[in-house]
């Protein structure tokens, strides 16, 4: 029994927790940089399409002059 944890727990343990916070220190600013530009992405898609009069022309607002 205590081969066994040792062989298949405690050693893919030992290289797995090691491993993992590097990725995810590596990972994470990626990440973050990722679901920035995605949300930005999107928030400019939404407010263009729910408020197109927002969006500002060179030659103004044609529908305020009728």
């Amino acid at each position: 029994m205590r081969r066994f944890f040792y062989n298949y727990l405690a050693r893919p343990l030992a290289w797995a927790i090691p491993m993992g916070l590097i990725i995810a220190l590596l990972g994470l600013p990626l990440f973050k940089f990722w679901v920035a530009l995605w949300s930005a992405i999107l928030l400019d898609v939404l407010v263009n399409f729910l408020f197109p009069a927002w969006k500002a022309t060179p030659k103004g607002n044609e529908n305020a002059r009728r």
